[in-house]
């Protein structure tokens, strides 16, 4: 299959799988990242938040608690100790609502709603013996003995109960925090374990697809340049074959009959003006007698006025 595909289209489609396995470890890491970051801010804005007023809400109820105690004591309720009880009784009646409107504005989660239902219906029961046992206490006069009977009775037994469902609900969320915790633990576990697979089986696909195309590469230079070798050796085989035939051939020498054609054709072309630059007749010992007979044969010659022919008469 890689055979029928050209070099730039191997080398484009083995960079784009190693970029697309870094590309998914990248994705992998960041999801990981993005849930476990989802699991702990659920943990810090949800469950703490939770567990922080129903927190405030169970301190309320100690706070009640405390001024029923107080009730027990045998003090002068003229005194400030006694305001400050009932301040404190009326000050934790305001500070359970408003942990109690703070915790209803968080979503409740699966299991979470039964056990504050649980918690509302002791809370109730609790704040309404302690009402009357409050009212029962700032009375003119009453019976003190009778009084204490009572909180340890029937405000015994409605503490108890609202104890329970704090214990149980707290016990929820702190386990809804532990949860998502390990959540987010595993979460985080899985991510890293996915790219610790990723990143090596990423290198060795790599390195798989460089050596198999590096290797379909080198076989094709190799081809090419043993048939460039060829084609230089069979050019060079040739030139070296003409250049013998060449020499075989014996080289041109003109004889001497040649070159005394060749000069007698060069004097019978000269032009009818050429006159050889003679400086003296010593040189040239044959020019004296020349132009001696040269001479006598024009006295010699004459032309007939009657036909104006220029030969001699016979």
């Amino acid at each position: 299959m890689l055979s029928k595909l050209s070099l730039k289209t191997r080398l484009v489609a083995s960079f784009a799988i190693v970029g697309l396995i870094l590309a998914v470890v990248g994705m992998i890491n960041y999801i990981g990242a993005q849930s476990v970051t989802t699991r702990y801010e659920h943990i810090s804005g949800t469950l703490l938040e939770n567990l922080d007023n129903v927190s405030k809400m169970q301190t309320a109820a100690k706070d009640v608690r405390v001024a029923m105690l107080r009730y027990t004591q045998p003090i002068d309720r003229t005194t400030d100790y006694w305001k400050e009880t009932q301040k404190t009784f009326s000050n934790a009646i305001v500070n359970y609502e408003a942990g109690k409107k703070a915790y209803l504005a968080m979503t409740f989660v699966p299991g979470e709603k039964e056990l504050y239902e649980a918690l509302d219906q002791k809370w109730q029961k609790h704040i309404s013996v302690a009402k009357e046992l409050d009212q029962w206490a700032n009375q003119p006069k009453f019976d003190r003995l009778e009084f204490n009977q009572a909180v340890i009775t029937r405000y015994r037994d409605a503490r108890l109960g609202l104890d329970g469902a704090f214990d149980d609900l707290l016990k929820f969320q702190r386990q809804e925090a532990v949860a998502w915790s390990q959540k987010a633990g595993q979460t985080s576990h899985v991510a890293a374990l996915v790219s610790w697979i990723l990143i090596p089986a990423g290198f060795l696909l790599a390195l798989g697809l460089g050596f198999v195309i590096s290797t379909q590469v080198s076989r094709k230079i190799k081809d090419v340049a043993s048939k460039l070798d060829a084609a230089a050796a069979q050019t060079l085989s040739r030139s070296r074959t003409r250049s013998k035939s060449s020499s075989a051939i014996p080289a041109f020498a003109p004889s001497s009959s040649t070159s005394s054609a060749a000069s007698c054709a060069a004097t019978f072309w000269q032009p009818a003006s050429w006159t050889p630059r003679v400086s003296s007749s010593s040189k040239f010992p044959w020019s004296s007698a020349w132009k001696a007979q040269t001479s006598n044969r024009a006295r010699k010659s004459s032309i007939s006025p009657a036909s104006g022919s220029p030969w001699p008469k016979a």
